[in-house]
């Protein structure tokens, strides 16, 4: 591995490492965006084909969109008093969760250069609402865009569908290799810019400019990075897999302890706990993984800003072969 890459790497790991309060905030900025180019990209292809409809792609674009649309549908069946009622409480609960996870993801990007001057966590979630706005404005901006190139692009799929399978291969082959770097560059996009907004105090505008400008000078560097921030989301994700599997043993037996004992307080005391222990695990190692990826992110951004060029592991194979 290239020393810059190595070097992002071991930065992003001993500051989410040494100060685990990141995590927390990294639960809440995931809500907005993890920071995972690489995986968005690869999860909203994944759900591409022409039977999809209106609201698989704003599912592509926004998770949790159909569950929302769908739970909106059976709100229409119940009264018109309790429906606005409802729809009052949700969208208050959804607006404070946004604005929550908004200073979050600024909170998390400040705090990466700032986190050892021992400041303590709430500073890093006091911001004015000329920030909040320029984050909500560039996280909109990118959900629409992305929602636009999946739109985009499952009209494609419908369009030149084929009857074979070798002529539906080539067409999702041609569709990929369009879809995958637009989408990648959005996730850039959004993710510098927004380094650019909270760090630098620029407007939306400025900060797009200062980030195409980055990317267009380093921008095999950049994929390099993100391909290897995949692998570590990737491995850590088997992490918590393979955690949970190891807690099943003892759970598994001690649900089957409590089944014989006929106690139905500690069955409920144990179902309680796995439910609980799942839970935080999946919680940890998302917050881990935002606050990781982030840290990443802003270390690369400001070398590669600061740098005239960076040589790329591939320039380097190339340049050893020819």
């Amino acid at each position: 591995m290239f020393s810059f890459h190595r070097s992002i790497l071991r930065q992003a790991w001993q500051t989410t490492w040494k100060h685990k309060r990141l995590w927390l905030l990294g639960i809440l900025a995931g809500l907005v965006n993890t920071g995972g180019v690489l995986n968005i990209t690869f999860r909203t292809f994944h759900r591409l084909s022409p039977e999809l409809t209106w609201r698989s792609y704003l599912e592509g674009s926004m998770p949790g969109a159909t569950t929302i649309l769908l739970y909106v549908q059976k709100l229409a069946l119940v009264s018109q008093t309790r429906l606005g009622l409802t729809v009052a409480v949700i969208l208050i609960a959804l607006i404070a969760l946004a604005v929550l996870a908004l200073c979050a993801q600024a909170g998390l990007i400040k705090a990466i250069p700032l986190v050892d001057r021992g400041r303590k966590l709430g500073h890093f979630t006091n911001h004015s609402l000329t920030t909040l706005g320029q984050l909500l404005g560039l996280d909109f901006l990118a959900r629409l865009a992305m929602l636009l190139l999946t739109f985009g692009t499952g009209l494609a799929i419908v369009k030149l569908v084929s009857h074979t399978v070798t002529g539906n291969a080539l067409i999702t082959f041609g569709l990929l290799l369009i879809f995958i770097p637009i989408s990648l560059l959005i996730g850039y996009l959004s993710v510098f810019a927004a380094i650019e907004v909270v760090i630098k105090g620029q407007g939306i505008i400025h900060a797009v400019q200062n980030t195409w400008r980055v990317l267009t000078k380093h921008w095999l560097p950049i994929a390099e990075l993100t391909v290897l921030l995949f692998f570590v989301n990737l491995l850590a994700s088997f992490t918590a897999i393979v955690a949970v599997v190891l807690f099943a043993v003892p759970y598994l037996v001690s649900l089957k302890t409590a089944t014989v004992v006929g106690s139905g307080f500690l069955w409920l005391g144990t179902m309680a706990f796995g439910a609980v222990f799942i839970i935080l695990i999946g919680l940890l190692i998302f917050g881990w993984m935002t606050a990781f990826t982030y840290a990443a992110w802003y270390h690369a951004y400001e070398k590669l800003g600061n740098r005239a060029s960076v040589t790329s592991k591939l320039e380097r194979v190339f340049q050893h072969f020819l």
